[in-house]
């Protein structure tokens, strides 16, 4: 189980209406695309939802409280919270796997069309807490992302075994190779992150299939 992205925001104010966050749900979906979002058309919820307001969180006045693996956050007097729906890993030093400019971008959508909006940023587990993400925090992740460090965590381990399954790709270079992106029993799933192939065993690695519609082990959760 993998630590998916999430965004907080604090707005300033009373709650906005379902009309105004429907609004802003279709806009970021529009300027950012739809597919880096949780969507789901049977419950109506959108990309941008009030707090505690899905199934799978904990009860509490919508608005008022962010429940996530550890200390819940409270919403201060006069303050409404937010939740982005995100389709991204987390994305931090030591666990280089989300989308982060993505995840960039739909901070930075937040704080221009969303009046006093303060965007906090955490994982869905792991004990990992939502904390404010300014410009400077996120500069400091992209720069990151942007060294050789910068995806270190599917990295780790890799060229070697890989080498022992598909093989390589024609634009692999020998010190990267293949980079595991799921396992489990007879299941295997590589990838090469130089061309975007990616490489599927469901016999332990007697016989393999390129870039299968199966997308078992590489995404957060289903949608719906």
């Amino acid at each position: 189980m993998g630590i998916d992205a999430r965004i907080l925001l604090r707005i300033k104010g009373p709650a906005p209406s379902k009309a105004q966050i429907k609004l802003w749900s279709w806009n970021i979906a529009a300027s950012i695309g739809a597919e880096h979002f949780l969507l789901n058309k049977i419950e109506g919820r959108g990309a941008i939802r009030l707090s505690n307001s899905s199934s799978w969180d904990e009860p509490g006045e919508t608005g008022k409280i962010y429940s996530q693996d550890g200390p819940c956050i409270k919403a201060n007097l006069g303050e409404t919270l937010l939740e982005v729906s995100l389709w991204s890993r987390l994305y931090t030093v030591g666990y280089e796997r989300g989308d982060l400019l993505t995840l960039c971008a739909v901070a930075e959508w937040c704080e221009q069309n969303i009046p006093e909006c303060e965007v906090w940023y955490g994982g869905d587990s792991s004990g990992v807490v939502a904390e404010p993400w300014p410009e400077e925090a996120r500069k400091a992740l992209r720069k990151h992302l942007f060294s050789k460090e910068g995806r270190t965590y599917n990295m780790v381990a890799a060229t070697a075994e890989a080498k022992k399954g598909p093989g390589e790709c024609s634009l692999c270079v020998p010190e990267r190779g293949l980079q595991q992106t799921g396992f489990g029993g007879s299941y295997e799933a590589w990838s090469c992150k130089g061309c975007g192939d990616r490489f599927v065993s469901q016999d332990g690695g007697k016989t393999w299939q390129t870039n299968p519609k199966d997308t078992f082990g590489d995404q957060p959760r289903a949608k719906t």
